[in-house]
């Protein structure tokens, strides 16, 4: 096991990051991204009316499943669900420590520190519903390929479900120049480590590639970003801020080594721009 990507961290601005050779993963392991995965899980439920779109409650409510949550962050998800279904178990998995506390957790929930790409140690056939989400920048897409999606069929059940949930790196207007351009930056840099920032548009390809998985369904779900559309609608555009805010050390330089103060004021004038061109982004989950 690749001991690095647990134990060796970065200081940077002040902000935590993984520092190891395989960690493409850009964005800070600290409780302000613990607060910002946080909002966001509870964001994209209101969003989608509910933590899965798979056919599985009624399975849920009886006690019948046995649940992966793969890089379950916070663990947001996995305490939902546990809550909800708590005749079910729920397993969450992830390579940082941001786990919430015991007096936290349900007793029908584990959580483990553990990379999926180091080979998951659960037998094959272990679970009947496989869930992964918003790890768009954690695996290039060789990764996805070859290491990410056979694993999740090896450890899910047959003829049982599994669900991605990831956004489109594509702000869809037509004048909100800075933010596009933010955007093309941070996939140009996720490119040099491999990171393919469309890989929503290209899981369900790969699914099908693999000849693991049938039934195969994709929903979308178009999200407005800005004050302009409600208040889901701001906090989206906060999350997404507060997202590029972790983004900065690697984002200064490609920017021209720009001043903290300058990043600041360009993150503010991002703000306006969603609301004065009525910015909004697809979600997919398949």
């Amino acid at each position: 096991m690749d001991e690095d990507l647990f134990e060796s961290y970065v200081m940077i601005d002040g902000r935590k990051f993984i520092n190891g050779h395989r960690a493409t993963y850009p964005f800070p392991s600290d409780e302000i991204e613990a607060n910002r995965l946080n909002n966001r899980h509870f964001r994209i439920r209101w969003i989608w009316k509910e933590n899965f779109a798979a056919p599985i409650k009624e399975k849920l409510i009886a006690g019948k499943m046995t649940a992966l949550d793969i890089g379950c962050g916070t663990g947001a998800w996995i305490v939902d669900m546990a809550k909800e279904y708590q005749k079910s178990s729920f397993v969450g998995v992830d390579l940082m420590s941001l786990f919430p506390s015991t007096e936290q957790t349900h007793e029908n929930a584990l959580f483990l520190q553990m990379n999926v790409l180091d080979r998951l140690p659960f037998d094959d056939d272990s679970f009947d519903f496989v869930h992964q989400r918003d790890l768009t920048h954690a695996y290039t897409e060789t990764q996805w390929q070859n290491i990410v999606i056979p694993e999740i069929a090896r450890v899910t059940k047959s003829g049982m479900y599994c669900e991605f949930y990831e956004e489109s790196d594509k702000w869809e207007d037509q004048d909100n120049d800075l933010l596009i351009w933010v955007n093309l930056a941070v996939s140009h840099i996720m490119a040099t480590r491999g990171v393919n920032s469309s890989i929503a548009t290209r899981i369900e390809a790969f699914l099908k590639e693999s000849g693991q998985f049938t039934d195969i369904n994709v929903l979308i779900e178009r999200m407005p970003v800005g004050s302009y559309a409600g208040r889901i609608a701001e906090l989206t555009l906060e999350n997404t801020l507060n997202e590029l805010t972790g983004l900065k050390p690697i984002l200064k330089a490609p920017l021209g080594e720009i001043t903290d103060q300058e990043f600041d004021n360009m993150i503010e004038e991002i703000r306006k721009e969603c609301d004065e061109y009525k910015t909004w982004i697809y979600a997919r989950k398949i």
